[in-house]
C-alpha cells in the first residue's frame, strides 16, 4: 500500500464547486489565503471575485510567502450562490484557505 498524499505535491490543479448560502442580508467579506506559488480564482455565481493569476516564474517580485486577499460582497439571506474555487500549484508548498464572514 502506498502512503502519503492522494495527490502530487507539485504541478497539480483542482476545482471545488458548491454553494454559499447567506444567513443574513448584508455585506459579507470573502477572503482567501494561499502560498504565493499558487494560482487561484474564486467565482461567485459565475463572476470572478478574487484571484491571483500571475506569472509564477517571477515570484521574487512578490512581497511575502503567503498571499491574502479579501473582497466585500452584498449577499441576500437564503439565496444559494454558486461558489467555485480553482487552484493550481506549480512549485513549492501547497495551501489555500477560503473564509467568509459578516457583521452578524
Amino acid at each position: 500500500m502506498k502512503s502519503g498524499r492522494p495527490y502530487p505535491s507539485e504541478f497539480f490543479s483542482i476545482k471545488w464547486e458548491g454553494y454559499l448560502v447567506a444567513e443574513f442580508t448584508e455585506t459579507y467579506v470573502i477572503s482567501v489565503e494561499a502560498y504565493k506559488t499558487a494560482q487561484f480564482a474564486v467565482f461567485l455565481d459565475g463572476v470572478e471575485v478574487i484571484s491571483n493569476l500571475f506569472d509564477v516564474t517571477n515570484l521574487d517580485s512578490l512581497p511575502q510567502s503567503a498571499f491574502f486577499n479579501s473582497i466585500e460582497v452584498d449577499l441576500e439571506s437564503g439565496h444559494m450562490y454558486n461558489l467555485e474555487v480553482r487552484y493550481a500549484e506549480k512549485t513549492g508548498p501547497s495551501k489555500i484557505r477560503l473564509f467568509w464572514e459578516s457583521e452578524s
